[in-house]
């Protein structure tokens, strides 16, 4: 039963809601309030938990129903508060809201910086926070894997083809291959008479 409580001690530099409560009583600590350690942490956390659980029941509540794009929308939104208001993220957890992303058109600059977050934090993820003291190692790391990802977007080829996908052509809401028959053009050939 003890180890179901580990993730309310652990500190996670990656949780928003962690590292404001961190902050908070740093300076709480620094201005002689007297508070115990953790105190604005644990306040932070629940208020980034009640905070999650209002919005997911505001999606909920107020998203069109009957339409399965809009649903796909409606639990990335979901997903996506839960990770950053989370009390504890590891890297993997930001590939959660991925198959629902997937599903959604999203524009161009959308869908080039989730590819690029999407490469960057399944390379980065074995490097995980939970390698205690070796941030230096995690931060360098993910430095690499970012220049390496930003090394390989710069080529021509590499940026042809993320301007297929962003470009591809829809029917329905559905991304066609570009090798669909009803996206092909056939060529203009004279007829004989």
């Amino acid at each position: 039963m003890h180890a179901l409580g580990v993730p309310g001690t652990v500190k996670v530099p990656l949780s928003m809601p962690t590292m404001l409560g961190a902050f908070l009583d740093l300076v709480a600590r620094v201005l002689g309030t007297g508070l115990a350690p953790d105190t604005l942490l644990g306040i932070v956390r629940a208020l980034a938990q009640v905070a999650a659980l209002a919005i997911a029941a505001r999606v909920a509540l107020t998203r069109r129903t009957g339409d399965r794009a809009e649903a796909a929308r409606a639990v990335a939104v979901v997903m996506g508060v839960l990770i950053v208001l989370s009390p504890v993220v590891h890297l993997w957890y930001f590939l959660w809201a991925l198959p629902f992303l997937a599903t959604i058109r999203l524009p161009r600059l959308g869908t080039v910086g989730l590819l690029a977050a999407v490469v960057i934090s399944g390379l980065v993820a074995p490097l995980d926070s939970s390698l205690h003291g070796a941030y230096v190692a995690i931060v360098v790391g993910s430095l690499l894997v970012t220049a390496l990802v930003l090394v390989l977007l710069a080529t021509r080829t590499a940026r042809e083809r993320l301007e297929k996908i962003a470009t591809a052509p829809q029917v329905a809401g559905r991304i066609l291959p570009v090798t669909s028959p009803s996206v092909m053009v056939p060529p203009d050939v004279p007829r004989a008479v």
